[in-house]
């Protein structure tokens, strides 16, 4: 199943000294990441943005935290073949 999950990650500054009003600003940037959902569970869902034929087989993998998530929601299928307007 093809998921889109919009997440929360970690914003920093790569500077050793921050004035307190600038760090104050800093909030999390929201992701969007689209993969293949091959595990889920209470604390972690497991994507893939690559699959090879063997399915035991899956490429750039991503473990995002539960708690991390915001959205998360299946991507259907629009088109197939030759004549999806998406291809030309």
């Amino acid at each position: 199943m093809l998921v889109l999950i919009e997440w929360y990650d970690i914003t920093g500054v790569e500077r050793p000294w921050v004035p307190a009003e600038e760090a104050h600003e800093l909030d999390p940037v929201v992701v969007q990441t689209v993969g293949w959902l091959y595990h889920k569970d209470d604390h972690v869902v497991r994507i893939a943005s690559s699959k090879h034929t063997d399915p035991e087989t899956l490429g750039n993998i991503n473990v995002i935290p539960r708690g991390c998530i915001a959205s998360m929601r299946c991507l259907e299928q629009i088109c197939d073949g030759d004549e999806c307007p998406c291809l030309s």
